[in-house]
């Protein structure tokens, strides 16, 4: 089930709260790491046997021809192919040996690479892995495992590991390895034939092998992070002495991992895996029957586990007992020869060598026993390719990032003062919580506008992401008025609109507006984050139309006497207030009754007679004398 989250946004009084809802479960692209378009992009082409292959697309897999071949310097079996994980397109792929471009042809240093069919061609089960270098999504690391079939090796010693670095950039593109990293030992302490790599929890990938020991066999997990790959490996005890030839595989939840051992005498099992740590605990015993089992695949539900060499068996291993667990045991086909199986989606994938030209399918592996739908021959291969040795392709994995779960993008045009509060609602216990801002908890308070987001974990193997984006800002503005100018308070804005009566006013888009009429004024205000602002109503109900009216007035004023040496006076039919200024505007005085001029000196000023309103009656020259 995937995890549910609700954006809820509500406004109070001391500003806005943005909220997250969490859900209480998990989600299952956190946990199901092979259900994810990234994994099944990475994993959509698959390469093994004799130049064959199937490519995964929207009508399900289609055989397909490649350059892996089989020869005395190549193997059959331990090959594997990467692609892009946004677009699937292929990128490149290995048998251990060499390494082929996605035109095909072999990268120039792509050759006598160390693992897998070195030397004298005896292959290995899962001999080759592909992981991604963390923070570079150019490079790769490959990878390769020596058989312990061979007769040379490092030191002497059978089963090591190799690794080399393919760079995607080199060969102007197409990819080639690099030289200073190319056959680097890792390991030389007689590994077995399995190898995989599986998503840790913090940005990091474990590769997983096993050692083959009679007196100590151990799980070796390599951890892979932003830094680098560490040569020291966690060690994990596992249960009995092993063949060489072992397939391991890893549950879809990555809480469990099972060994598959070929030798029939001894026991295959399963154990519990931690993603957080690279741990392998609690082994419990799966007892082998005929021939021992050379390969593994869990359902996609986590509920079964198939082994495969020469019969398909299937357990249920829901309850991690010994005893429990054999007694679920299927029996569902049988065959001369051993082979391999792989999961990937919903579906289980096999090989036999005894049949070479087709790949068999179950194709509802959650089911129990023969209602699983085992078919022999789903897959047909293409003519001149052949599915020799029975290997099919390794997976690819890549690191979990934390999962996005939910983003918030809002404009909020108020409540900046008071502050912003930004948080997680949830009802779980003891998580922890980490803001960009340095903060813990579920909830902070911010007071401007940008891009925030919380980390949280759920348990230790499930990160989330989740992110606000808020922009604005406290916008309002009042009406002002000197005269019959109108203004506004605040600003500058990026933009303005005057309004009279509810109607937008043509042309009215500076901060200030003259008056041209009575009614009810408003003005909406823009910023630069896009918020609006309507101010409140400026109600004008004095403004006089007709201009005849006002020049009327001023014929009827009159100011007297003119020149004077002390005082002048005003007579008007309605109250009036004047102001006194130079001849080149400056103001001198401002009045509502006589113009006193005593204090001036001899000369000729301005009088400016106005109504009670502002309005200009008349302007009259006057003379000091």
């Amino acid at each position: 089930m995937k995890k549910q989250i609700t954006r809820y946004f509500s406004r109070v009084a001391t500003g806005a709260i943005l909220l997250l809802a969490m859900a209480a479960f998990h989600s299952s692209f956190g946990q199901y790491y092979n259900q994810t378009p990234g994994f099944l992009n990475r994993n959509r082409i698959w390469v093994f046997g004799s130049k064959a292959g199937m490519a995964f697309g929207e009508k399900g897999p289609e055989a397909i021809k490649t350059s892996v071949a089989a020869s005395a310097r190549i193997s059959a079996e331990g090959a594997t192919a990467i692609c892009h994980p946004s677009t699937g397109a292929l990128l490149f792929y290995t048998n251990g040996d060499s390494v082929w471009n996605a035109q095909h042809t072999a990268m120039p240093n792509g050759h006598s690479l160390m693992g897998n069919s070195y030397l004298n061609a005896i292959s290995t089960k899962q001999g080759t892995v592909i992981v991604p270098v963390i923070g570079d999504s150019s490079r790769y690391y490959l990878f390769s495992l020596t058989s312990q079939g061979m007769i040379q090796n490092l030191n002497g010693k059978k089963g090591s590991l190799f690794y080399s670095v393919v760079d995607m950039s080199l060969d102007n593109g197409s990819g080639d390895l690099i030289d200073s990293l190319k056959n680097k030992v890792v390991d030389s302490a007689a590994l077995t034939e399995a190898m995989i790599a599986v998503p840790g929890c913090h940005n990091d990938i474990w590769l997983v092998v096993h050692n083959k020991d009679a007196n100590k066999p151990q799980y070796k997990s390599y951890h892979i992070t932003e830094s680098g790959f560490d040569p020291v490996p966690i060690l994990s005890d596992g249960l009995t002495a092993t063949a060489p030839v072992n397939g391991m595989c890893v549950s879809p939840d990555r809480t469990k991992i099972a060994l598959a051992n070929a030798l029939n005498t001894v026991s295959s099992e399963v154990a519990f895996f931690d993603p957080a740590t690279g741990k392998i605990s609690n082994p419990v015993r799966i007892r082998n029957i005929d021939h021992g089992y050379q390969s593994c695949a869990f359902s996609p539900d986590n509920t079964k586990l198939y082994f495969k060499s020469y019969k398909l068996l299937q357990y249920d291993v829901s309850v991690m007992d010994s005893a429990t667990i054999d007694r679920s045991r299927d029996s569902l086909a049988s065959f001369n020869y051993s082979g391999t199986i792989r999961l990937f989606n919903d579906t289980i994938y096999a090989t036999t060598m005894q049949d070479s030209v087709n790949i068999a399918r179950i194709n509802q592996p959650n089911k129990k026993g023969l209602a699983c739908d085992y078919q022999a021959q789903a897959i047909t291969l293409l003519p001149g390719t052949s599915n020799r040795f029975a290997g099919l392709s390794t997976e690819i994995v890549d690191p979990f990032m934390p999962l996005l779960t939910k983003v918030i993008d809002t404009l909020l045009c108020s409540g900046w003062e008071q502050g912003i509060s930004l948080g997680v609602s949830h009802f779980i216990d003891h998580i922890t919580y980490t803001w960009n801002t340095g903060e813990e908890g579920d909830t902070i308070i911010v007071r401007e506008p940008g891009t925030y987001w919380v980390r949280y974990r759920l348990d230790d193997c499930n990160t989330y992401l989740d992110s606000f984006v808020v922009k604005g800002s406290d916008l309002s503005t009042e009406i002002t008025i000197k005269g019959f100018q109108l203004g506004t308070t605040g600003g500058p804005f990026v933009s303005y609109q005057w309004y009279l009566n509810g109607t937008a006013i043509e042309g009215a888009n500076e901060a200030g507006y003259e008056v041209t009429a009575n009614g009810d004024y408003t003005v909406v205000i823009t910023d630069g984050y896009g918020c609006s602002f309507t101010s409140g109503v400026y109600q004008v109900t004095n403004y006089q139309t007709n201009i005849a009216d006002l020049n009327v007035l001023g014929n009827m004023v009159r100011v007297y006497p003119n020149p004077s040496s002390d005082i002048m006076y005003i007579s008007s039919p309605v109250p009036v207030h004047w102001m006194l200024s130079t001849i080149d505007g400056k103001a001198l005085a401002y009045g509502s009754a006589s113009v006193y001029l005593k204090q001036l000196s001899e000369g000729i000023y301005f009088l400016t007679i106005c109504d009670k309103d502002g309005r200009r009656i008349k302007v009259e020259k006057i003379m000091k004398k």
